[in-house]
């Protein structure tokens, strides 16, 4: 048996910021909250929606919709998004959206979004509860509650996924609590590497 370094120790620890609306717009306010450049959340489907208009030709549908009507349907408050609006953010911001999946009280898997382009300026985790449909931004921590950040440095990503494997899926997979803190404003959520 390895022995494990206990992260909170060391004084960090991750945790989902469960400020996110509830109301379909999810994801967008996720992105929001981990970007933090002064864009709202329809900033955010707007770029999305142009996004998609030139991915897809006009004979396809996107998420059983045709083409049209989901650009329509994207730019409306309480319209979701999913992993092409996730795609689309990666590409712009050039950050790898590290998805944790949640589904009955366990991390399942972590899905990637980004991780094949070239000149990533960083990475950031997100939580996707499948019970609840839900997106949160994960957020790392002193445990003295001092916000660290959001977006991670290209060659921070062995030990920061190390606190999060440590301080967060360890706790979710053998306790069922996701660790959460809704205690920041907007304003005080900060890029570790701006």
């Amino acid at each position: 048996m390895t022995a494990t370094t206990d992260y909170s120790n060391q004084g960090l620890v991750f945790a989902r910021y469960s400020a996110c609306e509830e109301d379909g717009s999810c994801l967008f306010d996720t992105i929001r909250k981990i970007i933090n450049n002064g864009w709202t959340t329809q900033d955010y489907r707007n770029l999305a929606t142009e996004e998609l208009k030139k991915k897809y030709s006009s004979d396809v549908e996107i998420n059983d919709r045709p083409r049209h009507e989901y650009w329509q349907f994207i730019t409306q408050k309480g319209s979701w998004g999913g992993a092409d609006e996730l795609q689309i953010f990666a590409k712009h911001f050039l950050i790898d959206f590290r998805v944790l999946i949640l589904k009955d009280a366990r991390i399942t898997s972590v899905q990637s979004f980004g991780e094949d382009l070239n000149n990533l300026i960083g990475f950031a985790y997100l939580l996707y509860d499948c019970d609840k449909k839900h997106y949160d931004p994960l957020i790392l921590l002193k445990t003295d509650g001092t916000l660290i950040g959001t977006i991670f440095e290209n060659n921070t990503s062995n030990y920061i996924e190390k606190i999060l494997q440590a301080t967060f899926i360890h706790r979710i997979n053998s306790t069922g609590i996701t660790p959460a803190s809704s205690c920041f404003k907007l304003s005080e959520i900060y890029s570790s590497n701006g």
